[in-house]
Formats: C-alpha cells, sequence, structure tokens
C-alpha cells in the first residue's frame, strides 16, 4: 500500500478501519479477495469483493441522508454488508435510539458469519442480518423513507435488478465510489449531494426519489 500510494492512503485505513477495530475488539478491516471465497451463487461473479467503508464516510453520509427522511422511524439497511463495519458504526451512532432498524445483507455466509460476531461483541440491539442473494429479496421488507447505503457492492447487471425491485419507494441512497449514477438517474433519483474526494471509498453521492 505504502509503494503503491505513498504515506497518506495506509494513514487513512489505520485511523478509518484498523483504529476502529482496535477499540472495539471486531474484525472488519481486512479484505476478502474473490478468489478466496468458497460460497455458491449464480451471481458470485457479479459481486465486488469485500472491502471495510471508512467510518468518516458512514457517519457523514449517514447524518447527510437524514435531511431527506422526515419520518420519526427510519430503516437503515446496507446492501453488502460484508463483516458489518457499517452496521457496527450506526450501532453506535445511535446507541440508545428505539426509533430505527438497522438491516445488513450480504450472500456471502463467510462475511455474515464475521458479521453476526462484530455485531455481537459491540452488543447490537438494532439490526437484523440476512444471508441472502439481493435479486431474491422481495420489495415488501423495504419501508418507504428507508436509507440505503451501498458501498459499489455489485455491476451494472445486479444494480439494475436490486433497482427494479425497489420498484417506486420513496428511498434515500447512500453511494459509495458511485461509479454507475446514470443508472439511478434512469430510476427516477436525483442526486441530492455529491462529496468527491482523493480516493474512492472517501467519495460518495446521496440519491433520493420522492
Amino acid at each position: 500500500m505504502f509503494k503503491e500510494h505513498g504515506v497518506r492512503l495506509p494513514f487513512a485505513y489505520f485511523i478509518e478501519n484498523h483504529l476502529f477495530d482496535f477499540v472495539h475488539n471486531i474484525d472488519t478491516h481486512r479484505w476478502l479477495p474473490k478468489d478466496q471465497e468458497i460460497f455458491a451463487s449464480s451471481n458470485r461473479d457479479s459481486g465486488v469483493l469485500y472491502m471495510a467503508s471508512w467510518r468518516s464516510v458512514i457517519r457523514e453520509s449517514t447524518r447527510r441522508a437524514f435531511a431527506h427522511c422526515p419520518r420519526v422511524k427510519i430503516q437503515l439497511v446496507d446492501i453488502g454488508c460484508g463483516k458489518g463495519k457499517v452496521l457496527c458504526v450506526w450501532e453506535k451512532m445511535f446507541k440508545g435510539k428505539g426509533d430505527l432498524e438497522m438491516i445488513g445483507v450480504d450472500y456471502n455466509p463467510q462475511l455474515i458469519k464475521i458479521c453476526k460476531a462484530n455485531l455481537e461483541k459491540i452488543e447490537a440491539k438494532h439490526t437484523r442480518i440476512y444471508c441472502e442473494d439481493i435479486t431474491r429479496f422481495g420489495s415488501e421488507i423495504w419501508e418507504d423513507g428507508a436509507i440505503f447505503f451501498l458501498y459499489n457492492p455489485f455491476d451494472e447487471r445486479i444494480f439494475r435488478t436490486f433497482l427494479t425491485g425497489l420498484k417506486n419507494k420513496n428511498l434515500t441512497i447512500i453511494y459509495v465510489n458511485p461509479i454507475y449514477c446514470d443508472i439511478l438517474l434512469q430510476f427516477g433519483f436525483q442526486i441530492v449531494q455529491t462529496k468527491p474526494s482523493w480516493h474512492p471509498t472517501g467519495s460518495y453521492s446521496i440519491f433520493h426519489r420522492s
């Protein structure tokens, strides 16, 4: 990492990922390359390797997304939750609040096992986890006004299938490393905020559809 990017990225990676894991005695920062996945799925090749989201990006983007959700009770959903970094940060952000529901979805049982262990260690109270392929999820589980977090979890084909399943619900989507912004626009979402960054993991856009 140092040879390829200099000191800036290793320092950011330590502050954003390693330090969070160390403080809470959890494991979210270590990558899982695609060639180390050992589960079977028809959409496996369409998924992106697991990498942890940065803590500051999760916190900042979530707070900004809340401005577009006037409802008292809000559903927070991490699509491609992996080892649960986003869910752990949300649990810490909203500890003690009873009006939030948090959901994590990932198709990889290896990652889901680690995610559940991490959530147990931080004594998570609001989170439900599903080990499922997102293309087979029915839209009835998602509430109007929900906030979705996506760290570029899959390719264009799965992205279109996922958005088709959301139908015409009123939603806010936090999209980190936003490669397929044009697809969201095609599905009726509007960009309400964009945060560029020197690194893809630090960049995000917030989309809203009402």
